[in-house]
């Protein structure tokens, strides 16, 4: 790599900050389509990966499902202040993208806390003037992979792509194996269609334009916090074999997590070592036991010091890069 070629830089952000302030887990999105079900479930009780746990207790009906609760999907922002600022650092950072597996908008709150004050419909439209669309077509990809949310806070822009869909248009949403597959054939088309592109660019020293957040994801530093990368989610373990095996120079990945988060720890984290650098931050969390109170809250308040750690090493890297 040339010393002076700079990657772009990218945050990508799952559910854990928001579930430390008492945001909505995908345990509790379960709970919601079971109590839809006519099916006497205990979701806590089931074995199987969590898209075929959504398409059983919906008999294979998420978006219908999804679409009674749209509204509950938006989310927000706890009463802890420490949320809404640990969401503001975030967004000032001034990554160049943020991706997010999210399909509620903690973000968009955080950029304009206004928002929290509207009613529901009012939020959607005004939510709904932040999207900008990278394929020049009036309506984009049903997956949402040239679609993103234009933040604009402080003479700083963030562009927040929602990959696996948004809650204000449940038809884009990706929780199901049907819809990880349809969303894993976009992504495998949109990359052949660029075969060596990247490459090519760079020989020619032409700007790789950024039109597709998988674009992003390919050549970009990212710094991966608050998502587990769980074990079902072949959209994006594919897309870290495919980054592995980019022929352009290209970024890094970074995973931060705190020292222990699950029973599948070891094993998940070996496969994410071939792909990414693990950074730990925090103490060594108690293991998960959801009927003990004070484990629930030790493991609440290692999660925020992790977070807390995490996103000032982000933007002390971010600084660091842009200055290389």
């Amino acid at each position: 790599m040339a010393t002076n070629e700079k990657f772009p830089q990218v945050i990508f952000l799952g559910n854990g900050i928001n579930r430390a302030f008492g945001g909505m887990s995908w345990g509790e999105i379960l709970h919601e389509m079971a109590a839809d079900s006519k099916k006497q479930v205990d979701v806590n009780q089931l074995k199987s990966p969590m898209p075929l746990q959504a398409i059983y207790l919906t008999d294979d009906n998420v978006n219908d499902t999804l679409k009674k609760h749209k509204y509950k999907l938006f989310g927000k922002i706890g009463e802890d202040k420490l949320h809404l600022e640990l969401l503001q650092r975030i967004l000032s950072i001034n990554a160049d993208h943020i991706i997010t597996t999210n399909y509620s908008y903690e973000l968009e709150f955080a950029a304009y806390p206004e928002l929290l004050k509207l009613s529901d419909k009012s939020k959607e439209r005004k939510i709904e003037k932040l999207r900008v669309c990278e394929n020049n077509k009036k309506q984009g990809n049903k997956y949402m992979l040239y679609e993103y949310n234009r933040l604009l806070t402080d003479n700083t822009e963030n562009k927040v792509w929602h990959i696996h869909g948004e809650a204000r248009k449940h038809s884009s949403i990706v929780l199901g194996h049907y819809y990880y597959g349809m969303l894993l054939n976009e992504i495998i088309a949109y990359s052949k269609n660029k075969r060596n592109d990247y490459q090519e660019k760079q020989k020619n020293g032409a700007e790789i334009k950024i039109k597709s957040w998988v674009d992003a994801f390919i050549m970009g530093d990212v710094y991966v916090l608050g998502s587990r990368f769980d074990l079902s989610e072949m959209d994006l373990w594919w897309l870290l074999a495919r980054k592995k095996r980019e022929k352009a120079s290209h970024g890094k990945i970074y995973f931060y997590e705190p020292q222990e988060i699950s029973d599948d720890a070891d094993e998940r984290l070996k496969m994410l070592n071939l792909y990414a650098k693990i950074v730990k931050h925090g103490r060594k969390l108690p293991k998960r036991d959801d009927t003990n109170p004070q484990v629930c809250a030790e493991r609440d308040k290692g999660f925020k010091e992790c977070y807390i750690k995490a996103i000032e090493d982000i933007a002390n890297n971010v600084i660091k890069k842009r200055t290389m």
